[in-house]
């Protein structure tokens, strides 16, 4: 009975245990790059999401003591760019990793 490896021709395949190090090493590193990409992601979008709030809130509604106003177009588009760049990395880490040719 062989060890399961990842084979650039199919997806799975059965080995005599050579390369199932390997494999494994790949399985990992691809669970580990999922993770920090949805983790990074979701907190990214998160924060943008309440700076953003924050920043119509103080503009639009009340203006706080703590609030000094928006100096440059930089301060403004921040949380916009940190909504957008979470949401590449939410969909980074959800997509399949099959290359083009795999099934």
């Amino acid at each position: 009975m062989g060890v399961i490896r990842h084979s650039p021709t199919s997806r799975w395949s059965r080995s005599t245990g050579k390369g199932a190090h390997l494999w494994l090493t790949q399985v990992l590193s691809e669970i580990m790059k999922r993770v920090f990409y949805l983790t990074f992601g979701f907190l990214a979008v998160l924060i943008g999401f309440g700076i953003a709030v924050w920043l119509f809130y103080n503009l639009l509604i009340e203006r706080q003591a703590e609030f000094t106003g928006i100096w440059s177009l930089g301060q403004f588009f921040m949380p916009f760019v940190m909504i957008g760049w979470g949401i590449y990395w939410v969909r980074k880490g959800l997509k399949s990793s099959n290359k083009k040719g795999e099934k």
